[in-house]
């Protein structure tokens, strides 16, 4: 019978190493201390990253505030950057919402949220707006990207580069020797009720077409906040917080404005792109601008035929217009709509403009209705104001590219005699005065009143005109 002869496990020094247990008084100080030791030397520094800098078309912008960094992305002080790109920047506080305006360029943000506006188009981003030491940061390469920029990232400098693109030379058209006019809107509330709380929502002329130019603007009181659509116009948001009986409130709006008659159209030239990013959005129907109806869309494939260029489709649909209606004020067929002037045939200067800006986004061509006031030629205005109540008018603008934005005047009337088509009018505005104020049909005052008790507030209005020399 063999004996099996009893081996000495061997030696494993890291299972004795994870078997050591401090047995004596002395062991137990010593590790204490060099434990405490360890705690209280000072940590090797970490290289800080340095902060990004922005530079636009070469030029480093002087930011009051560090660029932060978040998901991935760089935010930026607000205005520099919008400035910077030629954009005019509004904010309203108490939606904490920015927005910029470049001509036809609109971008919306909002403070802590992903969802962004670039010409009515909801855009998701990687990292929201925020307010960081009172000041509003927003996301360098969405604002870049948004208005045309190129945008670049250099990691190992940490520098945002942002490139403008060239600007495309466009066919100008011939203009008139500037006037200058300025329009005034006064509403003058009464509380008949008990003690409130006024909020008015005001209309803010404003425009970006070639024949004027927006000058010196004045609201009283000021605005708690400014709000902008995708279109480009403005409503200011006045609140009054003591709104007492027998204690007239009165808001004033002027704007000054330089305009000029066209005398000749522009002419298309020809480019493939001349950084028009709204196309979409001039597109799209809207409310009275039924543009997707299939009545509509059936006339405008009628008109259109195989026609492409944009100046001839548009050329085709005003010659259309201007025989398809008559003028009517009755209340059955007044600002009804483009269907229902497609349908009639009648309707005022709003339902003639709806029509061609249907007819012409129904048959691709991007168009708008512009409303505002027409001073016709011979009109006498002095320096004093007018009554400029019986002066409203629309008309309407389609956009060609290489030219831009051109403007037609369809709603002309033959007295007597057949029907002509007023050719004088598509791509010219005649001497007087064609006074943008919005893109858009008209849209009258809101106004909201909150308090306790009985409220009965009166609204009064008036609008006005002057020339300026």
């Amino acid at each position: 019978m063999k004996r099996e002869r009893h081996r000495r496990p061997e030696h494993n020094p890291v299972a004795c190493h994870e078997e050591v247990t401090v047995h004596t008084p002395f062991c137990r100080l010593l590790v204490s201390l060099l434990l405490l030791l360890a705690l209280s030397l000072p940590a090797s520094p970490a290289a800080a990253e340095p902060v990004p800098t922005v530079a636009v078309d070469g030029q480093v912008l002087d930011l009051p505030a560090a660029p932060l960094t978040a998901n991935g992305r760089v935010l930026v002080p607000m205005r520099p950057i919008f400035e910077a790109l030629g954009a005019e920047v509004l904010w309203d506080g108490t939606s904490s919402t920015v927005s910029a305006v470049r001509g036809w360029d609109v971008v919306r943000l909002t403070v802590g949220s992903r969802q962004a506006y670039v010409d009515g188009r909801v855009v998701t981003l990687d990292s929201p707006p925020v307010i960081s030491n009172g000041r509003t940061l927003v996301p360098v390469r969405f604002v870049g990207e948004a208005l045309g920029a190129a945008v670049e990232w250099e990691p190992s400098s940490r520098v945002v580069t942002v490139t403008t693109p060239p600007p495309v030379p466009l066919a100008a058209p011939s203009l008139s020797s500037p006037r200058r006019f300025a329009l005034q809107l006064k509403l003058t509330f009464v509380n008949r009720g008990d003690t409130a709380a006024l909020t008015v929502r005001v209309p803010v002329w404003t425009s970006n077409s070639p024949y004027q130019e927006d000058g010196e603007l004045r609201i009283s009181p000021a605005p708690a906040g400014m709000l902008v659509d995708d279109y480009g116009n403005r409503t200011a948001i006045i609140r009054v917080e003591d709104f007492r009986p027998g204690h007239p409130v009165t808001v004033l709006v002027e704007r000054e404005l330089l305009n000029w008659a066209i005398v000749s159209p522009p002419s298309p030239v020809s480019v493939e792109t001349d950084g028009f990013t709204a196309r979409e959005l001039y597109l799209r129907p809207q409310a009275l601008i039924e543009s997707d109806h299939r009545e509509m869309t059936a006339k405008a494939r009628e008109l259109k035929g195989t026609l492409t260029d944009a100046g001839a489709i548009a050329r085709r649909v005003f010659g259309f217009v201007s025989l398809h209606m008559t003028y009517d004020p009755s209340s059955r067929y007044a600002h009804k709509g483009a269907l229902s002037a497609l349908r009639t045939g009648r309707g005022v200067c709003e339902d003639y403009a709806a029509l061609f800006t249907a007819l012409c986004r129904a048959a691709g061509v991007p168009a708008r209705v512009v409303s505002g006031y027409w001073v016709q030629a011979g009109t006498s205005l002095g320096s004093a104001w007018n009554d400029a109540s019986a002066l409203g008018h629309a008309w309407a603008e389609y956009y060609a590219p290489g030219a831009g934005w051109i403007p037609v005047e369809p709603t002309v009337t033959t007295v007597g005699g057949p029907k002509v088509v007023p050719w004088d009018c598509f791509g010219r505005l005649g001497q007087g005065g064609h006074l943008a104020t919005r893109y858009a049909l008209n849209q009258g005052v809101e106004y909201q009143v909150s308090g306790y008790g009985r409220l009965d507030p009166v609204l009064t209005k008036w609008e006005g005109i002057r020339a300026l020399r």
